[in-house]
């Protein structure tokens, strides 16, 4: 049994940032979006694939985060994506 984005939303898991040497911020004070790669997108996604990198509003307004399993995802609409990531 598994879970999966349909319509036009978005399955994202977060890239585990190295935290070595820096300062962390709580992510309601952390500035720009979060970076992730996309699980499953719904059927009625364009511009976003499967496998992509991208930059997302991963913030409480524009998300849906889930523990499902052991993991954390984000469910997100298509438009809260900020960017796709090349490379």
């Amino acid at each position: 049994m598994g879970i999966r984005a349909t319509g036009r939303l978005l399955q994202i898991e977060e890239e585990k940032q190295d935290t070595t040497g820096i300062i962390l911020l709580p992510d309601n004070v952390r500035l720009g979006g979060k970076i992730g790669k996309v699980i499953s997108a719904g059927a009625h996604v364009d511009e976003v694939k499967k496998g992509d990198r991208v930059m997302f509003a991963g913030n409480d307004r524009m998300s849906v985060r889930v523990m499902w399993g052991n993991k954390e995802y984000y469910f997100c609409n298509e438009s809260d994506v900020l960017a796709v990531i090349d490379g």
